[in-house]
């Protein structure tokens, strides 16, 4: 799937061109869309798991999804950070964490790490598996108490040392992205901006089109 942008729009009350919060995205591997961020932060997409009709909406490399009122602005938000959480960027909260062979290594555990089952794209009928693995102190992230570690190197990790580079696991279920306020406002807290100098409008979008 070769998409290169995600587009929020709010239609515009007068004139052709609406107000738009445009996101580029910098590299798609697999389902993987990597979005350029602000700097400071880093997420991705996962472009299988994104309602499909995003993607019909916008142009053939392009999820768009409209807004249709100054409150969906923050829906669209939430929205965002729903799909980075479950990109392959997300924070996995591991389930323990204890002393590894040394002080610069931790033995953590991992759980509801997906294998799907043969033809599936989803998590409908996949096996969930807990996994072990001893993993550098200096790549374990904490907050409010937890300690996470990033997906992508949670599932590389497990494909080289528990599959000993012979199976990836598809995915791995719980993901956060842990930035959700400076996403806010370094991007959609100016687009809200723009939208409220907006004049109302009637145009109809449909019920299964807007951000609900």
């Amino acid at each position: 799937m070769n998409i290169r942008s995600v587009r929020f729009f709010y239609p515009a009350a007068t004139g052709p061109a609406p107000e738009e919060l445009v996101i580029n995205v910098s590299q798609v591997i697999g389902p993987n869309a990597r979005l350029e961020l602000p700097v400071g932060l880093k997420g991705s997409i996962n472009l299988w798991q994104i309602n499909k009709r995003y993607i019909t909406l916008g142009q053939p490399d392009t999820i768009a999804v409209p807004v249709d009122c100054v409150a969906s602005v923050r829906r669209a938000h939430r929205l965002l950070v729903d799909w980075l959480c479950d990109g392959n960027d997300g924070m996995i909260k591991l389930t323990s964490v204890s002393p590894g062979y040394s002080p610069k290594s931790k033995r953590v555990q991992v759980d509801g790490v997906i294998y799907l089952l043969p033809s599936r794209r989803h998590h409908q009928g996949a096996e969930y598996e807990s996994h072990e693995l001893i993993v550098p102190t200096s790549m374990l992230h904490q907050k409010d108490g937890d300690q996470f570690l990033p997906k992508w190197f949670l599932r590389k990790a497990i494909h080289e040392h528990v599959h000993f580079g012979k199976r990836w696991p598809d995915d791995i279920v719980g993901g956060r992205f842990m930035s959700a306020d400076k996403l806010w406002s370094e991007l959609f807290q100016e687009f809200e901006d723009r939208v409220k100098c907006k004049r109302p409008t009637k145009t109809h979008l449909g019920s299964a089109s807007t951000v609900s």
